[in-house]
């Protein structure tokens, strides 16, 4: 992790998978979030529909306080959507993780080219409502992640953050 002009950067040099979170908020629904991010480079072989569930920055949003098992030798988690810059899945897909089947997903949100910056506008009710066809809970904790565990390769990617906005 650093500082840079571009804001929070993220950069695995290995596999990795670098982790910041925030806990403890309560955003009422409905919200909206807005990030301003890009990737200088992907994890090479990344691709959540093939099963390389890794990227190279992805927002976290956990949703209410409710607690669901994760599996087996997984600790129990509230609802979470994890929205990433892409550069192979379908854009606005949903995806089922291997864990946290009941309480998690994923969702490629944009496929920016290397080295651009975009800004992506996200519906948080909407998304949670479509993922879990329920009301939304507040909004409860946020994370900032990348993942290079599973990639081929040298587990190499870069990202950065310039803000993110809840309103």
């Amino acid at each position: 992790f650093g500082l840079s002009e571009r804001g929070l950067t993220i950069e695995t040099l290995a596999r990795a998978e670098p982790l910041i979170v925030r806990g403890n908020l309560s955003i009422r629904q409905p919200a909206i979030m807005t990030v301003k991010w890009g990737v200088d480079r992907y994890p090479a072989g990344a691709n959540w529909e093939a099963g390389v569930n890794n990227e190279a920055i992805m927002v976290m949003v956990q949703y209410g306080t409710e607690r669901l098992s994760g599996g087996l030798f997984l600790p129990t988690s509230p609802y979470f959507i994890g929205f990433f810059l892409c550069q192979k899945e379908r854009v606005g897909a949903l995806i089922t993780g291997r864990s946290y089947t009941q309480q998690g997903r994923y969702i490629c949100v944009d496929k920016p080219a290397a080295g651009t910056e975009v800004t992506t506008t996200i519906d948080l009710a909407q998304q949670f409502q479509a993922a879990f066809k329920r009301a939304a809970p507040p909004v409860t904790g946020i994370g900032i992640e990348a993942d290079t565990t599973q990639v081929s390769g040298d587990g190499r990617a870069s990202a950065w953050v310039r803000s993110i906005a809840i309103a």
